[in-house]
């Protein structure tokens, strides 16, 4: 094995050509005819021609679609909550208030809301003029909250739960905001549709089935007459705690000629798992696909949030659980 050595003199050569080049910037240098030229190794500061714009970060943005608010009251104030993203695609969280990369964008956008159109039974009940951002929390944290004052057409305010979206240029129907009469088969199918998902779940059997029903509500489904019910067995529909060997049962159902059709079921055993509550609060077709999409408020221990429910032909299928508190 040959092992090369540079000649004393060459050697003080080499070092004293390298301290010109670190203090003259100089790449190239000459000494007794002889040529010493140096390359820096790549990524030593020198720009990459291979680098592509396509790796950089890309910029941050909300999601496309439209802002979905639920309207609520509190004495003489209203306020609307956004819950949601929506368009025709589906649906997508609004992120929280505090996110540091999404928060901005979502201010700007809440500023240059100025009305809002209100909707109540799936069709449009009246108008919203946004005052500003609302500052106190709500019973949902993190998600973004307008004050408003409204305006609305005759019998909208028989309806305990109002929709929201940004005005936009496209119409939206004028409907009837008559609430439905109370069809007494249709409630007492709500009674067979729990007892059915009591059975199914093998669970306690209560004294009386509507003797656990906390809620229920009529509206007008796409078919025909819709029915939406909450049970809770030894719980309350609130944000309380749920005690052992509690269970919560919420179902939807459609009128059909010879019977109601159940549409959408959800059996939780609250005392083991956590409790997860849900009724109904408002139906209306915001992506405008000819199918009305469904929101519940979900209540859990300490908190409220929301569930979005979408037509899959002809059940409704969970679309979105928007999670109040959520991460950033």
């Amino acid at each position: 094995m040959t092992t090369f050595r540079a000649a004393e003199g060459t050697r003080g050569l080499l070092v004293g050509a390298l301290i010109v080049m670190a203090t003259t910037g100089c790449d190239n240098v000459e000494w007794g005819g002889a040529s010493l030229s140096l390359q820096p190794p790549p990524g030593s500061g020198e720009e990459d021609p291979t680098a592509s714009a396509s790796d950089a970060p890309a910029p941050p943005s909300l999601p496309n679609g439209e802002l979905l608010f639920v309207v609520s009251s509190s004495g003489d104030r209203r306020t609307a909550t956004a819950i949601a993203f929506v368009n025709e695609g589906g649906t997508a969280r609004v992120p929280p208030v505090d996110n540091p990369r999404l928060g901005p964008l979502l201010a700007n956008r809440l500023a240059g809301i100025g009305e809002l159109t209100l909707f109540a039974n799936g069709t449009r009940a009246g108008t919203a003029l946004v005052s500003g951002a609302a500052e106190e929390a709500g019973a949902c944290v993190g998600l973004p909250r307008l004050d408003v004052g409204i305006e609305l057409r005759e019998r909208a305010n028989e309806w305990p739960t109002l929709l929201a979206m940004p005005r936009s240029n496209e119409p939206w129907e004028h409907g009837d905001l008559a609430p439905p009469a109370q069809v007494r088969e249709v409630r007492a199918a709500s009674l067979s549709m729990a007892g059915n998902m009591i059975n199914g779940e093998g669970a306690v059997w209560p004294p009386s089935v509507i003797g656990i029903r906390r809620d229920i509500q009529l509206f007008h489904g796409p078919d025909g007459l819709g029915v939406a019910a909450s049970f809770l067995y030894r719980d309350r529909l609130d944000a309380s705690p749920s005690p052992a060997g509690s269970y919560s049962i919420f179902v939807m159902g459609e009128e059909r000629p010879d019977s109601v059709h159940q549409t959408y079921g959800d059996f939780h055993r609250s005392g083991t798992d956590g409790k997860q509550a849900p009724r109904y609060l408002a139906s209306l077709d915001w992506d405008r696909d000819g199918e009305s999409e469904v929101v519940l408020e979900v209540f859990a221990e300490g908190q409220r949030s929301y569930r979005l429910l979408e037509r899959d032909g002809a059940q409704y299928v969970d679309a979105l659980d928007v999670v109040c508190g959520g991460p950033s």
